[in-house]
């Protein structure tokens, strides 16, 4: 009993170094959404910025207001006690995420275990799974629609399972969470309704039961409807509005379309090819053996879905993430139950293959939990911000300046000391764009400092900062997770030659 304690607090601690750190190092966003529609609208909300300054989904009334409001609560919270930095702030923005995703993973543990879905001989693989997959931590950082949302759900299906008797309460609670992971993000709607069919068709819950869950549900989506029409100072049915654009009008068309196998190549080469077969295999095998399972019934539907949809992105798949190490652990427990008298080298090979995959993972967890997201923009800008306290000029390349990236000013970052010039992918920065009594840096991407590099270096430039380190990047050839020659990269005009 004292050595389970014993590796229980370990494991803890090594969970919550690893979920911390990620955090820390994350720094900017996975997909623009994540800034742009939510502490650009808080920015707004806060008086900082005017509308026009917002991206376009602000006028459209595309966005649920939930997570902006309570951004808009977390900050002035934050001034309160004097957390002033920026940086600091979205830090502690991260932590929440990590913290709730935590939360939310634990009860599904829990639910599991409660529901003997898990083989408690295999407990602490499950345990490493659930928590230590290599794309989780980075996932549950993200202070992002997907991330809240789905928590939410989670621990409302977790609510669910892990109770041998509902109240009516419990099912209001259900509800309430199922409400809140909708409102987050209106995509989650496919797990939901996915979720009251398992209950209906599967758990054979009478129609007042889900109709409880259903009211409570409704109940925050109401009031998301009241929380639009004080940010947007209209009434605004945002779910509406969404649907009309995306699905109706096949407006999220307009940002690229993808064949319908294109998740199919997200499932086995994103997590890294060793792990991705694991994942398709795991996949197939689980659906075919267990097609009552819950977890069937959740990614099965969400898949075929956004497969139909045309427009895809790998974060659209971040929700049915978490319950991966499910799949995985089932297939691989089944697999130790099946060769367990099989011949001996059967044996030798899986535990093999699992020591390799136990190798990449980690190695994969140290690579993205210690790196800022994308090209590394918002490791330039806090670098600029900690050690640039005068007049600065920032002189970028097309489409590489760290403040605005997409033609659009992350005015969140942007401080007063600052001033900005910009000038065509395939020219030399002119003399005049720089000033004379400011400290000018360049902004470009890999792939131009090194086209440029010599000249760079006879004109007095002087490399400062890169967005990514060196060693990540050797890594990220497996791992895919941004391409190498769009890494910013930050130089200083030391001297004029």
């Amino acid at each position: 009993m004292h050595n389970i304690v014993k590796k229980n607090i370990l494991l803890t601690l090594i969970i919550l170094t690893v979920y911390i750190t990620t955090a820390y190092y994350s720094s900017g966003y996975h997909f623009a959404d994540e800034h742009y529609q939510i502490i650009e609208f808080a920015n707004y909300k806060l008086g900082n910025i005017q509308s026009n300054q917002l991206a376009w989904e602000f006028n459209a009334k595309l966005r649920s207001s939930i997570q902006p409001w309570l951004t808009v609560i977390l900050f002035k919270t934050m001034d309160c006690v004097g957390v002033y930095n920026h940086y600091t702030q979205m830090f502690i923005l991260r932590l929440l995420s990590a913290f709730l995703s935590l939360f939310s993973i634990y009860l599904l543990y829990k639910s599991l275990v409660k529901r003997k879905i898990i083989d408690l001989n295999y407990r602490f693989l499950f345990l490493l799974l659930i928590f230590l997959l290599w794309f989780l931590p980075y996932i549950s950082v993200r202070y992002s629609s997907e991330t809240f949302s789905t928590s939410f759900f989670i621990i409302a299906i977790s609510i669910y399972l892990i109770k041998e008797k509902l109240s009516i309460l419990n099912y209001i609670i259900i509800g309430l969470f199922l409400g809140l992971a909708f409102l987050f993000r209106f995509q989650t709607g496919v797990l939901i309704f996915s979720f009251v069919v398992w209950l209906f068709f599967v758990e054979k819950q009478s129609v007042v039961k889900l109709f409880v869950i259903m009211l409570g549900g409704s109940v925050v989506v109401i009031f998301g409807v009241f929380l639009d029409y004080l940010f947007y100072n209209s009434f605004s049915l945002s779910l509406v509005n969404y649907f009309k654009f995306n699905i109706l009008q096949s407006g999220a068309s307009g940002f690229g379309t993808s064949p319908w196998w294109m998740f199919i190549k997200y499932f086995y080469k994103y997590p890294t090819y060793p792990l991705g077969f694991l994942i398709v295999i795991s996949l197939i095998y689980f659906i075919i053996r267990y097609p009552k399972n819950l977890f069937t019934f959740l990614i099965v539907p969400f898949i075929v879905i956004h497969t139909i949809i045309p427009h895809k992105e790998l974060r659209f798949l971040f929700p049915i993430a978490y319950f991966t190490p499910i799949i995985i652990f089932v297939f691989l427990t089944d697999a130790f139950k099946f060769i367990k008298h099989k011949r001996i080298i059967y044996k030798y090979v899986l535990i093999t293959y699992i020591s390799i995959l136990i190798i990449i993972n980690t190695v994969a967890i140290a690579a993205i939990g210690l790196k800022s997201t994308e090209a590394g923009l918002m490791k330039i800008t806090e670098y600029i911000y900690n050690n640039y306290k005068g007049s600065v000029h920032i002189v970028s390349k097309e489409w590489s300046n760290p403040y605005n990236p997409f033609g659009l000013p992350m005015t969140y970052y942007i401080t007063n000391n600052l001033s900005f010039s910009s000038f065509n992918e395939n020219e030399l920065p002119a003399d005049s764009l720089f000033k004379s009594n400011s400290v000018n840096l360049l902004s470009v991407n890999k792939r131009y400092y090194y086209k440029n590099k010599q000249w760079l270096e006879n004109k007095g430039f002087v490399l400062v900062q890169k967005g990514v380190p060196d060693w990540i990047m050797f890594f990220n050839k497996y791992q895919k997770g941004v391409e190498d020659f769009n890494i910013s990269y930050l130089l200083e005009l030391k001297y004029d030659k």
